[in-house]
C-alpha cells in the first residue's frame, strides 16, 4: 500500500488524524520500525533484536550486479540475513513515495 493509496483510505472512512487520539508508543520499537523505509532499516532491526552474532548485509536496487548476486546465494551464503530492497536507497525513494528523497531522510531522521 503506498502513501497515496493510505490517505485514499483514510478519507473514503472519514477518519481524521489529526483528531485521533494519542497512544504511548514503545520508543525503541518505533526507532527501527521508522527506519523500514530505507535501505539498511530492516536490517538495523534484526541486529537490534538479535546482536551481532549474525552476519548481515543490506542490496539496493536491483541493477545487473545485484540480481547476479541474488542468483548466487542460495548456492553459496556469504550472509545470515539479507535485506534486498529493489528500490535505490530504500521504499524512501520508491516510484510510490511523495516526497523527494531529500526531503523524505530528513524528515525520517527527524523522527528517529
Amino acid at each position: 500500500m503506498s502513501f497515496e493509496e493510505l490517505g485514499a483510505f483514510l478519507v473514503a472512512y472519514e477518519i481524521n488524524v489529526p483528531e485521533c487520539g494519542e497512544k504511548e508508543l514503545n520508543a525503541e520499537v518505533t526507532k527501527y520500525g521508522r527506519g523500514f523505509a530505507q535501505a539498511g532499516g530492516v536490517r538495523d532491526a534484526v541486529v537490534n533484536v538479535v546482536g551481532d552474532k549474525y552476519t548481515t548485509t543490506s542490496i539496493e536496487g536491483l541493477d545487473k550486479k545485484n540480481q547476479a548476486l541474488l542468483k548466487v546465494m542460495p548456492k553459496k551464503p556469504t550472509h545470515q540475513f539479507v535485506e534486498v530492497m529493489a528500490c535505490e536507497k530504500g521504499c524512501i525513494n520508491g516510484p510510490c513515495s511523495l516526497a523527494p528523497l531529500t526531503l523524505a531522510k530528513r524528515q525520517l531522521k527527524k523522527n528517529l
